[in-house]
């Protein structure tokens, strides 16, 4: 498939997202943006499942900034893999605030393991770490959310480590 449409579905809470500049910016035009407010980041990422027209669906934060490549790399690395899904590390900012600072650390050490061991009998067999891969940044092939199901909208966070 050449030049595949994406969704990008972003679950906004934010006043001012931090998105939107560099989204703007991306060398890959084939793509439409999904921004839904008011809701849980579960529910919100179904919304945009179910609005979605792509091929591929994206997930990002509403406090992201991109680089102008993510877009047409993400979907190079999903055309020529043949993967179903795709997903990449959350980097902080060097300014990050401490309430972000301190998000960050509980999200990448153990002191959530019990949640990734709720999840860990899963069966994933095509990357080599699930609890590297969020939501802020990832991309799937709208097939395989066919196959795996929606968001778990019982959970008020630990969703998408569910969902993967």
């Amino acid at each position: 498939m050449q030049n595949p449409k994406v969704s990008v579905v972003i679950a906004e809470g934010r006043a001012t997202p931090l998105y939107p500049e560099s989204l703007a910016k991306q060398d890959y035009c084939n793509y439409e943006i999904l921004p839904v407010k008011g809701y849980g980041a579960a529910k919100a990422r179904n919304i945009g499942i179910q609005q979605a027209k792509g091929e591929i669906i994206a997930f990002i934060d509403d406090d992201v900034v991109l680089p102008a490549s993510w877009m047409k790399s993400g979907v190079q690395a999903i055309e020529e893999s043949g993967a179903d899904l795709l997903g990449g590390p959350n980097t902080l900012f060097p300014d990050a605030s401490i309430g972000e600072r301190a998000s960050n650390f509980f999200i990448s050490t153990g002191i959530f393991n019990g949640f990734r061991k709720k999840f860990s009998k899963a069966k994933n067999s095509c990357f080599t770490d699930y609890r590297n891969l969020a939501t802020c940044n990832m991309m799937i092939r709208r097939d395989a959310i066919s196959k795996v199901g929606y968001f778990n909208e019982k959970y008020s966070y630990v969703e998408d480590m569910e969902f993967l």
